[in-house]
């Protein structure tokens, strides 16, 4: 009824044009001190054309609450019923309070989860090939790692077991007086089952002169949330 209202005088005011002041506007001094001045009736249609965007549009309100300043999108609906008692605290683009910290913390994981992600397979690219030589860097692995074999059958639990397995195997390398080399045929990340999976091949010489061995495998790195590596199963021997 507001809206359909102003719009009735501005159509009156654009037929009146220069016939004098208007029966529906007030009669204070202003309004006739702008009649006489079409700039002046150009403003107040002005006005009164953005007063109806105003309630015909969504608007945003402002009100002091116990926690600070908060905002709320209101609609024309909500100018016909009165001013809302209650409103939702500043966000950014208006989004409810706990669904934003929700996105937020998604995002962190996800970011964090992909870091740890790239960290993993970087590092098992650099260090698989010296494995039978050098210690690898177990900040990738979970202090509960497994490693198990291709039947699932468990051959350590925890991060210092895993470790002193994998120093037993380079002790016994050094004592057989082999040289054997590692290779890493192909690596792959396997997004949608949190998976690394490398192909290698080790090639060691054999005694009496016969061909040397190969021995090819797959290891299989599963991670985490976080992007760390919780289980390594050793398959396809």
């Amino acid at each position: 009824p507001v809206i359909d209202r102003i719009k009735g005088l501005i159509r009156g005011r654009e037929a009146e044009g220069s016939q004098g002041p208007s029966k529906n506007m007030p009669s204070t001094p202003a309004f006739r001190d702008s009649e006489a001045s079409p700039v002046g009736r150009r403003l107040r249609n002005a006005l009164l054309a953005a007063t109806i965007f105003m309630l015909s549009s969504p608007a945003t309100g402002l009100t002091l609450a116990p926690g600070g300043v908060s905002t709320k999108t209101y609609t024309t609906a909500d100018f016909r019923r009165g001013w809302p008692s209650t409103v939702s605290p500043i966000t950014p683009g208006g989004v409810d309070p706990l669904q934003f910290q929700r996105n937020a913390l998604e995002d962190d994981l996800k970011r964090n989860r992909t870091l740890g992600v790239g960290k993993a397979i970087e590092t098992l690219r650099e260090e698989i090939p010296h494995m039978l030589e050098a210690a690898p860097s177990m900040e990738i692995f979970a202090n509960d790692v497994v490693l198990v074999d291709e039947r699932g059958h468990t051959i350590t639990r925890g991060k210092k077991q895993y470790a002193a397995f994998f120093s037993g195997l380079r002790m016994a390398t050094r004592l057989s007086m082999a040289r054997p080399t590692v290779q890493v045929r192909s690596l792959r990340y396997l997004d949608w089952r949190s998976e690394i999976v490398v192909r290698i091949s080790i090639v060691t010489e054999a005694p009496l002169g016969m061909d040397p061995i190969h021995l090819d495998a797959v290891s299989i790195y599963k991670l985490n949330e976080k992007g760390v590596i919780v289980e390594h199963k050793v398959d396809d021997m």
